[in-house]
């Protein structure tokens, strides 16, 4: 008789009686990780293909050279991150303080509206029209003077305003020692108090641009005898009337 040869076509786990328990799907956390469709995972990086794949939110692959622009893009932001500004940051520049209002555009007003600018000046100042300092050491326009930001240096005897000012705050100059004043077109706002107490103050020249000023703005000025007020639209008290001359 012919050798026969038996085959079987069943599985071993089918010879075996099917003892071999069933596999489940691996459980992290009680999340069910192989039906999980927002899983991130590790990078891929496939041998022999210019091409990675990042598996995170949909499993899109992400080409190398776009891989690359994002992670200069997420450099530059951390760069830049790391030098950005704020409204309301302060430095020193010069001597001077500054108080930074506005970042577009680049704006600050000298003082930061709580202590004085400058450490008991003396004699002549000239205001610079733009300023570099700050975090990132960027360059400002100098738009404004703050309260109080000269405020009982009396022996601060001039100043030159930049054509870049706009407002002059409250008691900016209170008690100094000017003796005159001269204000540039750019000047819109002159706030309350700004000169009080000037004790030296002789002369003052108002610009036309001028449409507001505060209450006391030239108030116990006593030897102020020449007032050239230009401005024709302005709100606010009659400057003349603010006068209060020694009897």
């Amino acid at each position: 008789m012919a050798n026969q040869i038996l085959t079987n076509s069943s599985s071993p786990q089918q010879q075996m009686g099917n003892s071999s328990p069933e596999r489940k799907p691996a459980q992290t956390n009680g999340l069910d990780l192989q039906n999980q469709t927002n899983r991130t995972q590790p990078f891929n990086v496939r041998k022999g293909a210019d091409t990675i794949y990042a598996f995170a939110c949909h499993n899109k692959p992400i080409g190398m050279r776009n891989l690359k622009t994002l992670i200069i893009a997420l450099a530059m932001l951390a760069i830049g991150n790391a030098f950005a500004q704020n409204v309301g940051e302060t430095f020193v520049s010069n001597g001077i303080t500054y108080k930074i209002t506005s970042l577009s555009p680049n704006e600050v007003k000298i003082g930061d509206d709580n202590n004085v600018a400058v450490s008991n000046p003396t004699g002549s100042y000239v205001l610079p029209n733009s300023v570099q300092g700050g975090t990132g050491n960027l360059t400002y326009s100098v738009t404004a003077i703050g309260d109080g930001a000269f405020g009982a240096c009396s022996n601060l005897t001039a100043v030159t305003i930049p054509n870049t000012v706009t407002i002059i705050g409250n008691f900016a100059f209170f008690g100094t020692g000017l003796t005159s004043i001269t204000f540039p077109e750019s000047v819109t706002t002159i706030r309350w108090g700004a000169f009080y107490h000037c004790l030296s103050l002789t002369s003052v020249t108002i610009p036309t641009s001028v449409t507001t000023m505060g209450a006391g703005t030239f108030a116990e000025c006593f030897a102020l005898t020449e007032l050239n007020y230009n401005a024709v639209n302005c709100s606010g008290p009659d400057l003349v009337h603010q006068q209060h001359h020694q009897e």
